[in-house]
């Protein structure tokens, strides 16, 4: 579970109470996804997840607290796809960019609900937050690489917020809510970020 504890009313040490968390944050994330972290509600939650909604309050004191470890456990996971694909690319923007975007793009697919959570379709001011710290952890590290690749200095905290905002948007298109992988819009996603890549190194 790992990054989410932080969030949770107690700890699970059982495993079937563990299962239970997890069927929750499935629930959670196919929830936010689907109607917005406002549209949302804790008996829709429980019930998508098979429990009660005094099961769900055993552990997550409230909604938000549900989000946040949705958030912290995809931000964990994200940051460590993007440090291994960062950390793994080639010289150049053009290479910083083909890595971070498969990297992202291949956790997408493993992991769907994380599109609602880099750029969600429902905006609330809750969910909205959620996203932005999301898209900021991505872009300090992607700023760092694209310093390291050549990219003037002084342009490469923006060019790296501007990438993932853009990665973030065109993400629900080129993986859909089931994970699979869209070809068309997978190409074009490449060919945006990857002209902007190339545009930066000049």
């Amino acid at each position: 579970m790992g990054d989410a504890e932080a969030s949770l009313r107690r700890t699970p040490v059982q495993r079937r109470s563990r299962q239970r968390v997890e069927a929750l944050m499935a629930a959670a994330e196919g929830e936010f996804a689907r109607v917005g972290f406002d549209g949302a509600g804790t008996t829709g939650i429980a019930a998508r997840a098979g429990c009660s909604v005094g099961s769900l309050y055993q552990f997550f004191p409230h909604k938000g607290a549900l989000l946040e470890a949705v958030v912290r456990r995809h931000g964990a996971e994200l940051d460590r796809v993007a440090a291994s694909a960062l950390d793994a690319a080639g010289p150049g923007p053009a290479a910083v960019h083909r890595a971070l975007s498969e990297g992202v793009l291949d956790y997408a697919s493993r992991a769907p609900a994380v599109r609602a959570l880099l750029c969600p379709t429902f905006a609330s001011p809750v969910h909205a937050e959620a996203a932005a710290g999301l898209q900021q952890a991505m872009a300090r590290r992607l700023a760092a690489a694209f310093g390291g690749a050549g990219v003037d200095p002084d342009r490469c905290a923006a060019a790296a917020a501007v990438y993932v905002e853009s990665l973030a948007g065109l993400l629900a298109r080129a993986v859909d809510a089931e994970g699979g992988r869209d070809p068309v819009y997978g190409r074009e996603l490449a060919a945006v970020l990857g002209a902007y890549a190339d545009a930066l190194a000049r």
